[in-house]
């Protein structure tokens, strides 16, 4: 009994599918050679692809990048070439 409720649960919820797209009228599934490429202005037939004898190889293995070389960090207070010093005492020669 369980199985013929579900079929039936299963049968009501496809028949408003099935009577919608038989009321939509939709064209049939053509194939490629049933198109009529003469009515169809500005679209090119496509041209089936030979098969090739060549076998798929993969391609050539990639080469790393180059390591970035690595600087000194650049000091914020730079020395002085005329004796330096800490900020406070340039500044305080200055004034």
């Amino acid at each position: 009994m369980p199985e013929l409720l579900e079929a039936e649960v299963i049968s009501r919820r496809q028949s408003p599918a099935r009577r919608l797209l038989r009321e939509a009228r939709l064209p049939d599934v053509k194939t490629i050679d049933q198109v009529d490429w003469q009515a169809l202005k500005g679209v090119a037939k496509p041209v089936p692809r030979r098969a090739t004898t060549k076998p798929i190889t993969a391609p050539p293995p990639r080469r790393p990048a180059a390591r970035k070389r690595r600087t000194k960090p650049k000091d914020p207070y730079p020395i002085n070439p005329t004796g330096g010093g800490s900020v406070l005492e340039r500044r305080l020669a200055q004034d």
